[in-house]
């Protein structure tokens, strides 16, 4: 059946009779009837499979929409009719020439979303969009999301909304938001066969209507320069003239006005440069003048936020860590504070990833919990746990730092390097696991230094790697084996080593370093006798005690922040993250003169 509306066309295909797919039809034409589809707007309606007795209904709500340039507009992807639904995998499209992506929601599961679909516990398998030129897409758009539940109890009846998608309307014309594909699954691992109805939008234009857009960054450190970029587009049906443009920073007026003449669908373009200093806040807003006859002023003007400061705290400036990471500027300290953050954050610019209060990332049973992909980045004080296959995947990025953390609950790794030099993993816990750490890749990751961690039942291996040039002392390897090549430095270069539960030798000047049956596994010269315990606050250098060449250090990197190559994280000590300061003096004084034992 081919249907050509006023506007485009309605088209169902692989059409097979049933008496379940008839009533759903019957559903989708009262619900098209409502909204007078067939009488004012064109829909994609398909069949994906061959239809079965139980045939859902996915689809956009709502069907048909218009609007005018810069307007806002929620949709929603809906199901009906998918009784038993324990997974789903959505893609859709959309043609950014008419309307751009905002924000999004997956309203999953239903106890977290009332209204939403599945039930807890749930697994994210992805949760994606792109407007950056995606292959096998409509216009290089993409919002993909697949989620799976594993409750064994609760059956999801089958109808509610699969989420919500904020977009803006950029220009007159019209595009459809496209189910690309859509795959649910029953219990039993079945697939449901499904109905796909896709969306319309489009966008209408005034007699007189002046709209603009204003591009800025969300975050930018102080000190730094960034341009604002300001549109003023004739999206109306007549030449104007006189138009002005102003750019407002906190209600201050930062341009010269500007009076410029506009004919029909042209536009004009302003830029300034911006360096804050102050860390706060500020609204930046773009304002047109209206024009004679003019009525629909909502997109006039338009405001944007942006966050200047050297930290970003989560939850408080925003809700997750990869949102965070999303509009952080390169350098930034993201400060997460204490709490559970279900997510699989990927850290894919220099940033330092810092838990204030041992905040904890689970990964809900994903192949990887935290993946760092940029070069000089820090992860540092969090408990990891919760997925298959890493706690932290280091990918092809080197100087990276892992440091406080504890991993456990990871089925294969606790951390793995891949293709990752120069590599300072110190003072974490990694227990439980199959391996600790490993560079399971070849090419393998060279010269990386491992300082201070405890591998405690390691099924296979407290550590695996290949590399070359790795150095490896006060670690604690505890009902665990280690392969690395005999050519690894396992010393500190002082007569310490590292500590191994199935050490058996001797002590013999009461040193704290073993001195028969050496080397131990054939690498470690000096053994320790007992578990190395972590720094003590304000041991900058590591030498077991706090004196006046810890004092000294933290002084002589005073003022310096992690952009700044002798930057230590050792003598960030108060927690004020990011930067060395008085706090940390003072620290360091508190605990001046205190040693290990």
């Amino acid at each position: 059946m081919i249907y050509e509306g006023q506007k485009g066309r309605c088209l169902l295909r692989k059409i097979n009779g049933c008496v379940g797919f008839l009533l759903l039809i019957s559903l989708f034409l009262t619900l098209a009837a409502e909204t007078s589809m067939f009488s004012e707007v064109a829909v994609n309606a398909r069949v994906q499979f061959e239809p079965a007795a139980e045939t859902a209904l996915v689809y956009v709500d709502p069907l048909t929409v218009s609007m005018h340039s810069a307007d806002y507009i929620t949709i929603y992807v809906k199901v009906e009719n998918a009784t038993g639904l324990a997974g789903l995998d959505v893609k859709m499209s959309w043609d950014p020439a008419i309307i751009t992506y905002v924000n999004h929601t997956v309203t999953i599961p239903v106890e977290d979303y009332p209204g939403g679909v599945l039930h807890k516990p749930i697994t994210m398998i992805r949760n994606i969009v792109s407007e950056t030129g995606i292959e096998c897409s409509y216009n290089g758009t993409l919002c993909w999301v697949a989620y799976a539940s594993a409750s064994q109890t609760t059956l999801f009846p089958g109808n509610g909304t699969i989420l919500s998608m904020t977009f803006q309307a950029v220009n007159v014309g019209s595009c459809f938001i496209e189910l690309l594909s859509v795959d649910l699954s029953d219990k039993a691992s079945e697939r449901i066969s499904s109905f796909l109805v896709d969306g319309y939008i489009e966008v209408v234009p005034f007699d007189h209507d002046l709209s603009v857009l204003l591009e800025t960054p969300l975050h930018i450190l102080p000190g730094n320069s960034t341009i604002l970029n300001g549109t003023v587009l004739n999206a109306g049906l007549n030449d104007e003239s006189s138009v002005n443009l102003e750019l407002f920073i906190d209600n201050t007026l930062v341009n010269e006005s500007i009076f410029i003449s506009l004919s029909v669908n042209s536009s004009s373009i302003i830029h300034y440069i911006w360096t804050p200093f102050v860390e706060k806040s500020y609204n930046c807003t773009l304002s047109a003048s209206s024009v004679s006859g003019e009525t629909h002023l909502q997109n006039n003007r338009e405001t944007k936020s942006v966050l200047v400061s050297r930290v970003i705290t989560v939850p408080t400036d925003f809700p997750t860590i990869r949102k965070a990471i999303e509009i952080a500027s390169p350098g930034t300290t993201i400060r997460v504070t204490s709490g559970t953050y279900y997510e699989q954050p990927v850290i894919n610019k220099r940033l330092s990833l810092c838990g204030d209060g041992n905040p904890i990332i689970d990964g809900q049973g994903n192949s990887i919990v935290v993946q760092i992909d940029a070069n000089e980045s820090t992860i540092d004080g969090f408990t990891i746990r919760n997925g298959r296959r890493a706690g932290i995947f280091v990918n092809i990025a080197s100087h990276v730092t892992i440091i406080r953390c504890y991993i456990d609950g990871v089925g294969d790794a606790g951390i793995i390097l891949s293709i990752a030099d120069y590599a300072a993993i110190m003072f974490n816990t990694v227990v439980d696991t199959k391996t600790g750490l490993g560079d399971h890749t070849l090419p393998s990751s060279d010269y990386s230094v491992i300082v201070g961690n405890t591998f405690s039942n390691n099924q296979v291996e407290g550590i695996g790697i290949f590399g070359i040039g790795y150095t490896l002392y006060h670690n604690s390897f505890i009902n665990t084996s280690v392969r690395a090549p005999a050519t690894s430095n396992w010393d500190n270069g002082e007569g310490e080593g590292n500590y191994w539960s199935d050490y058996l030798g001797e002590d013999l000047n009461g040193d704290g370093v073993g001195d028969t049956m050496l080397p131990h596994r054939g690498v470690d010269n000096y053994p320790l006798m007992k578990p190395w315990v972590s720094v003590l606050v304000g041991d900058v250098n590591l030498d077991f005690k706090v004196d006046i060449l810890d004092l000294v250090a933290i002084a002589r990197i005073y003022e310096c922040t992690e952009e700044d190559p002798e930057w230590s994280p050792l003598a960030d000590l108060a927690r004020q993250w990011g930067r060395i300061d008085l706090f940390d003096l003072v620290t360091c004084a508190y605990h001046y003169g205190e040693k290990y034992h």
